[in-house]
């Protein structure tokens, strides 16, 4: 999970990278220049990229999860460097092109191998941490760009996802794929060696975790909104930083669920042997939300002004909340086989405890004349 974790730190970063290339290269002073079009593809081509992504969980079916992480490592590294080389628009986007590519697949490479890797009682902290990774570095981007050139910012950002890659290397194979592939006697060894496998913390609900917070961010998005508005119509002064104090507290509780247990839950709930077809249409559903979402921003902006992006946003997330109460059972220390049994059966069936010694059977039965 850690080298997971350390690629998360970059793909963070990819996401907010693009914010970091706008603001300096709006600037007189660099030899690229920008209008809002060509802008907005700098973000948006992104989710575009990596719609090619969808094939990701079939090659993870072939090739294994160990392949597909490095791959998607190679990708996002390839990213860095055509953006580290770019003296021109095209560069630039063919490397976010990488990057947008990069960053899906390695998405659901390490939900899905961690999903798959990880004891039930530790796993929902371990994609938990994923998305915290995730935001961290996506924050650090921001941070690193207003003092760093962009060139600079993205060599520091490649650094985490070259030492995943590293750790990569002395991945083991998951079990569920060893098995898939019938051999068993791997897939044994393997899953001796993870049986005493020991992480932090087991404490989560992922499904209250999520809720909680959809639930903030409606509070944060639509305090946002009625900020802008009222700085529309000059009730609150332009300059207030008022607005940016509820971003950051959006980010916040973003963070905190929202950013990660959303793929955490899609991959705990497909099925072993539908993960080809179901992360297949979960990407480019993930790749076409992300891609309309950024392209369509600035002209949500500019024709429904700001509060009404905003508010916008915060209907579309008491939806998403709404389906999640209904819909989504909770996943919390079950396994990949309890949670599609509870498809199947629709409630999770009562654990009971088998006793393999026969000896121990057969005298208690003795024991009490049976």
């Amino acid at each position: 999970a850690g080298s997971c974790h350390l690629a998360a730190l970059t793909a963070g970063g990819v996401v907010s990278y693009p914010g970091v290339l706008l603001q300096q290269l709006r600037s007189n002073d660099t030899i690229i220049h920008l209008d809002l079009d060509n802008g907005s593809w700098i973000g948006s081509v992104h989710g575009l990229a990596g719609i090619p992504s969808f094939l990701m969980p079939f090659l993870m079916q072939y090739q294994g999860r160990k392949f597909t992480f490095i791959l998607s490592c190679l990708l996002i590294i390839i990213g860095w460097a055509f953006t580290y080389a770019a003296n021109n628009l095209l560069t630039l986007i063919i490397g976010e092109c990488f990057h947008g590519l990069g960053g899906h697949s390695l998405l659901t490479v390490s939900f899905l191998s961690m999903s798959e890797m990880i004891q039930p009682k530790y796993r929902n902290i371990s994609l938990l941490l994923y998305g915290t990774s995730q935001a961290f570095g996506m924050s650090f981007v921001g941070i690193i760009g207003r003092y760093l050139h962009w060139k600079t910012a993205g060599m520091v950002m490649s650094c985490p996802i070259i030492l995943a890659l590293i750790l990569g290397l002395f991945w083991p194979e998951s079990p569920s794929w060893l098995a898939f592939k019938g051999r068993f006697e791997e897939c044994e060894d393997v899953f001796k060696r993870f049986s005493v496998t020991t992480i932090l913390t087991r404490f989560f609900s992922s499904k209250k975790v999520l809720l909680f917070s959809m639930s903030g961010s409606f509070v944060c998005m639509t305090l946002m909104s009625v900020v802008a508005y009222l700085q529309n119509t000059h009730i609150v002064a332009k300059d207030s930083m008022l607005g940016a104090y509820f971003i950051v507290c959006f980010v916040i509780v973003f963070s905190t669920g929202s950013n990660g247990i959303g793929f955490t839950l899609a991959t705990e709930l497909m099925p072993v042997k539908h993960r080809g077809l179901g992360g297949c249409i979960f990407v480019i559903c993930t790749c076409v939300f992300h891609s309309s979402s950024l392209k369509s921003f600035p002209y949500l902006c500019v024709y429904l002004n700001l509060w009404g992006a905003f508010l916008i946003y915060a209907i579309y997330i008491v939806i998403a909340g709404v389906i999640v109460f209904v819909c989504v059972p909770d996943t919390r220390n079950k396994t990949l086989q309890e949670i599609e049994e509870f498809y199947q059966n629709g409630c999770y069936k009562e654990r009971r405890l088998v006793c393999a010694d026969l000896s121990v059977r057969q005298k208690f039965l003795n024991d009490n004349g049976l």
